[in-house]
């Protein structure tokens, strides 16, 4: 497949599986095998974004993120500069999701103030593999979380935490 939109992007690497369709995209910027980025979204310089990842347009990724195989970033998450978010981590950005195609639940998905939660990874956050982040759980400050955690809980700025339900056991070195 070939990539499109690449002639907007200037500085840019993408495999020849890549698909990306026209986005905002950062010199230096890495985009690997089979990974696929949709129109709206905004990509930094000097990021990575690994096999099989997905970026979805309205997602924003800063400067110097990488993001390793199978990340996807959903619409409403925004994560900031210099952050590594870790293989097979998944976001949600919906916190009651339902399949908008059933009658029942339809009308809540006619616009997206009624179910899009914004999530902010913060600058410098490294978030482990396998980890889920929640829409809306506060607080992703440098958190390095074990895998199969569901979500970042809230905790002291800079701790390291691991495990579901943890206690700070140290600070997280920059």
């Amino acid at each position: 497949l070939a990539p499109r939109g690449v002639t907007m992007m200037t500085g840019v690497y993408v495999h020849p599986t890549a698909i990306v369709d026209i986005a905002r995209v950062g010199a230096g910027t890495r985009i690997w095998a089979f990974a696929h980025v949709l129109a709206g979204a905004t990509i930094g310089s000097n990021c990575n974004i690994g096999d099989h990842g997905f970026v979805e347009g309205g997602a924003v990724i800063g400067n110097n993120v990488t993001l390793k195989n199978h990340v996807c970033v959903w619409e409403g998450i925004t994560i900031e500069d210099d952050a590594c978010v870790g293989p097979h981590v998944a976001f949600t950005n919906d916190r009651y999701p339902r399949s908008p195609r059933m009658p029942i639940v339809r009308s809540r998905y006619e616009g997206k103030r009624e179910w899009l939660v914004p999530t902010t990874v913060e600058k410098c956050c490294t978030i482990g593999a396998s980890a889920t982040i929640v829409a809306a759980v506060p607080d992703r400050r440098r958190r390095g979380r074990s895998p199969g955690v569901r979500s970042a809980s809230a905790a002291p700025s800079a701790p390291s935490v691991f495990g579901a339900g943890p206690p700070n056991v140290g600070a997280m070195k920059r």
